[in-house]
């Protein structure tokens, strides 16, 4: 069986601030643009879930109420799982597998 895992993956990180129309633009770009993980602030929330995501594509988040980040895998050869021990609703961390093992984090910061 031939080794899939990819050698680079494209990653890019957006701030939807929870608007359905930024998100059925992220959509796009993630088509057009071949991202591979998106790393996301302020996702759509509807009601207190993630809306808007295409079904073929992974999102993880962690938490409940409203959740401030999320990571989005679009390529489905990618291997993640989220590592709920340091996620929360402003975190969603990632362990990647893959030729080597990395990490990938989506982390909402609060200003005051």
């Amino acid at each position: 069986m031939a080794d899939r895992r990819k050698t680079q993956v494209k990653c890019n990180q957006f701030n939807l601030q929870h608007s359905r129309t930024a998100t059925d633009n992220l959509m796009q770009i993630i088509d057009t643009e071949n991202i591979d993980i998106a790393l996301v602030q302020e996702p759509y929330l509807y009601p207190g879930k993630i809306k808007g995501v295409t079904r073929k594509y992974r999102t993880y988040s962690y938490g409940d109420g409203k959740r401030r980040a999320a990571i989005i895998i679009a390529d489905n050869t990618i291997d993640a799982f989220l590592i709920t021990q340091y996620s929360d609703n402003g975190t969603a961390l990632l362990e990647i597998k893959g030729n080597e093992r990395f990490y990938s984090a989506s982390i909402y910061m609060d200003y005051y």
